[in-house]
């Protein structure tokens, strides 16, 4: 299927989606920010904490194996550099998604 920004942000708007596709390019990649103050830094760890106590606890074991497989971060500090380089080592790809 080959649709263009444009024409899926049109579709997403209709069917009252949200999200800002205007920084996407063509292959709906986003150039990202990686920025983060250490007061966000703090939320994320704070966050990730949380879920990973309830992940653990409830998730099934075969996301518990895909997460240990990737080598996904978990409580550490905001990084999409590493989880995009840790899922194209193994041959896939990450993308960020529009806010």
């Amino acid at each position: 299927m080959e649709i263009s920004v444009r024409d899926y942000a049109r579709e997403c708007a209709e069917r009252g989606l949200r999200g800002d596709y205007s920084p996407c390019r063509a292959d709906f990649t986003v150039e990202q920010a990686y920025d983060y103050s250490d007061d966000q830094q703090e939320v994320w760890r704070l966050l990730c904490d949380r879920q990973t106590k309830l992940t653990n606890r409830l998730a099934h074991r075969s996301y518990l194996d895909g997460v240990e497989t990737l080598g996904l971060p978990t409580a550490s500090r905001i990084s999409m550099k590493s989880t995009r380089s840790s899922a194209s080592s193994r041959g896939g790809r990450s993308w960020p998604c529009p806010a």
